[in-house]
């Protein structure tokens, strides 16, 4: 499931089955990428990710980057892309505009723990976004706020 905020946003909550992306691609937006279920080698630039349930990818889109899912294995993941722009005023309020350093320059990082009270705390918020976006009950200018928002709660996770 995808859904888009007239593309500075886009979130996908548990999405299941091989991408098909036989080949490298890049984006202009950032992206947090959260691996729930299966067999993923996720090659980013010239590194490669063998990962494991909870592992999240905090990435530049610029990186040329592709997953590698065996045939017939699960693959359930959920992934937040975002423009740099759209979250940038929130994080210069919360003091906090450094945090999109860690994706600027083709940078990439793998953020590995055994906390399952911080994972839990993280794929909540991805479904919180998924919901937000997904509601009739909000108009486009809530939608956007409550997604910058929890945007800004997952850079505050520990």
């Amino acid at each position: 499931m995808r859904i888009q905020v007239e593309k500075m946003f886009s979130i996908n909550y548990r999405i299941t089955g091989n991408p098909d992306l036989p080949k490298f691609h890049s984006h202009e937006d950032f992206e947090i990428f959260m691996f729930h279920k299966g067999i993923c080698r996720y090659l980013i630039n010239n590194q490669i990710y063998d990962l494991q349930p909870g592992d999240i990818l905090l990435m530049d889109g610029l990186a040329l980057h592709r997953p590698n899912v065996p045939d017939n294995c699960d693959y359930v993941r959920s992934n937040l892309h975002f423009i740099p722009d759209w979250i940038e005023p929130v994080l210069e309020l919360m003091k906090a505009k450094e945090l999109l350093d860690v994706f600027r320059f083709d940078h990439h990082y793998l953020i590995r723990t055994s906390n399952k009270e911080v994972l839990r705390d993280i794929e909540a918020i991805f479904e919180k976004m998924y919901k937000v976006e997904y509601s009739s009950r909000l108009i486009d200018s809530e939608k956007e706020w409550e997604m910058k928002f929890l945007l800004g709660g997952v850079a505050r996770s520990d």
